[in-house]
């Protein structure tokens, strides 16, 4: 009789652990062995979804994926839309509804909305003082 757990130890218990084991060795090889390109714009993603969900929360926003920048040099500015901006505000372009919203994640709260029209010239590089997510 003391054989049978042994034997259910040995035949159910411990292929089941080492299932689980190999399993998740698996998970955590491939996980820590994607490309970095992959991990930087899954966390852009996140933090896109995070700041449209907040947004959304205080603004209708418009049905679309907006081009997001972080002001990083406030003084390079001087724009009036960008008067009242701070360093670390997200600047939301909204292009099919042509809305610009500058917005402070540190309290949740609206800055500036604008209008804009956009022009079909080519357009100047990017300036240093916002960096793209």
């Amino acid at each position: 009789m003391h054989r049978r757990p042994t034997r259910i130890f040995l035949m159910y218990i411990l292929p089941l652990i080492a299932l689980v084991a190999i399993g998740t060795s698996v998970y955590l090889y491939i996980q820590n062995n994607r490309p970095e390109a992959v991990r930087v714009q899954e966390e852009n993603d996140r933090e896109q979804a995070k700041l449209l969900r907040e947004l959304g929360a205080i603004l209708l926003v418009p049905n679309e994926t907006p081009q997001i920048a972080t002001i990083t040099s406030k003084e390079a500015l001087t724009q009036p839309f960008f008067k009242d901006a701070e360093n670390g505000d997200k600047l939301l372009l909204f292009e099919t509804a042509r809305k610009a919203v500058l917005y402070r994640p540190s309290v949740r709260k609206i800055v500036n909305i604008e209008s804009f029209q956009l022009n079909q010239a080519p357009s100047a590089s990017p300036t240093p003082q916002a960096q793209p997510q």
